[in-house]
């Protein structure tokens, strides 16, 4: 498999969670008492801990630990309230953010069947690659169409946090520029071309007026597809603990962030799905979402300068590179 793709050799942000017998069985009891026939740590995802539980009955759920933010589950709620009858998405079974018998909230949500995007598209033949992309930008399209007042980050309840002059891409270039360890990871070269190329397009984000709901993770190691009449469908759209109210411009760069080291068909198949219900993209929209992408690699970069992270960071200046150095 091309670990360069997809974040397949990315760190962890935090450790591993491992969970104890007597925790499992406390966790799952209010949900069910049935024995429990094996549980697995799931092995995809950078911050979280998601087991596959199965019981003796055959029922098969996914415990979901959030290890990151106590408040993601709270929102994760709101948002499969939100949206369970226009996308695909496991069903939340329970939830418990007590703290009572753990330290963190958690779910215990519907086991979905299916195959990883990201493992298919790696893997797979030509035309697996074009029914993946096609399909996931079909599911963009309806996300594009869920709206919001404004941009900004959600609370708990999802109303909306504004976003503050703090968030542009010039300010956080320049936190980059100003905190040494990333300044010197990245180098006098390539902080050189991030300037020049935001000097010359960042006003194409200036015009912003439209809000939707975005994933702000949307990329194929997150979404999980099935085969129906022979054909790759969308089974369900995983995880969505960075989700926002932002332009749907910010999941297409994430889709298409590794999209110049795969065949061309997977970013044309993917346009093809968004523009499947005759709805045009906007004018410079390929410099759009390069700028997009800059804000998402940045923010990842600082958020982890004091962390021992070195294939994410690797990934990230490579990925920066291939967006500013032609």
């Amino acid at each position: 498999m091309n670990t360069s793709l997809f974040k397949i050799d990315w760190e962890r942000a935090s450790e591993t969670f491992f969970i104890k017998d007597d925790e499992l069985l406390a966790l799952l009891a209010p949900f069910t008492q049935e024995p429990i026939q094996s549980c697995f740590l799931m092995g995809s995802g950078c911050a979280n801990a998601n087991y596959k539980v199965i019981f003796r009955s055959g029922l098969t759920v996914l415990l979901r630990i959030y290890l990151r933010d106590q408040f993601a589950l709270s929102r994760e709620i709101q948002i499969h309230q939100l949206v369970q009858d226009k996308i695909p998405i496991p069903k939340i079974h329970y939830t418990d953010s007590s703290f009572k018998n753990l330290a963190y909230p958690y779910a215990i949500m519907e086991w979905v069947e299916g195959e990883l995007m990201r493992d298919v598209i790696v893997k797979g033949s030509t035309t697996d690659i074009v029914e993946c992309a096609f399909s996931a930008g079909k599911l963009l399209n309806q996300l594009r169409h869920i709206p919001f007042q404004q941009a900004g980050f959600f609370n708990p309840d999802l109303s909306i946090q504004p976003f503050s002059a703090d968030h542009t891409l010039d300010a956080l270039f320049n936190l980059c520029c100003n905190e040494p360890i990333i300044a010197h990871y990245l180098g006098d070269s390539l902080l050189q071309a991030l300037a020049d190329y935001i000097k010359e397009h960042a006003f194409l984000l200036l015009d912003q007026t439209k809000a939707n709901l975005t994933h702000a993770d949307f990329d194929p190691s997150n979404i999980l597809v099935k085969k129906h009449n022979d054909t790759y469908q969308i089974a369900a759209l995983l995880d969505w603990e960075f989700a926002l109210a932002d332009s749907y411009l910010l999941d297409m760069g994430l889709f298409l962030r590794y999209s110049h080291r795969l065949p061309r068909i997977y970013q044309d198949s993917f346009i093809q799905g968004i523009e499947d219900k005759a709805e045009s993209l906007p004018a410079h929209w390929q410099t759009r979402i390069k700028l997009k992408e800059l804000i998402c690699l940045l923010s990842l970069l600082y958020d982890n300068r004091h962390q021992t992270r070195p294939n994410m960071k690797k990934d990230v200046k490579r990925l920066l590179e291939d967006i500013v150095i032609v």
